[in-house]
């Protein structure tokens, strides 16, 4: 398995990334998970970061698309295949190593 999990994250080195940096107000959002958090013992904060990149994606579904692998005459990409599902992984330290879950389909 970790090996399958190397293998993947040194082929995710090769895929073009981008980095979104902003601030928000997450007053209303820290209220709502200590309502939850009393009602069900613990929740973190991934849930919801991970619902807030999917409306993400569905207002930006370049977000969610790969290059086709065609260039034109100039060098730039042709088309990008816009996905269908929302799949969100998440790297995370556990007391065994590196963890990746995926999480499918969180549209």
């Amino acid at each position: 398995m970790r090996k399958a999990m190397t293998k993947t994250m040194t082929q995710a080195l090769s895929v073009p990334f981008f980095t979104y940096s902003d601030e928000m107000n997450a007053t209303d959002l820290i209220a709502l998970r200590k309502e939850i958090k009393r009602a069900h013992n613990t929740i973190t904060m991934l849930p919801f970061f991970v619902k807030a990149c999917s409306l993400a994606m569905v207002e930006y579904p370049i977000i969610n698309s790969h290059v086709d692998g065609e260039v034109d005459n100039e060098g730039y990409i042709k088309q990008f295949v816009i996905k269908k599902s929302h799949n969100f992984s998440v790297a995370i330290a556990s007391k065994d190593g590196l963890v990746v879950p995926n999480i499918k389909n969180i549209q």
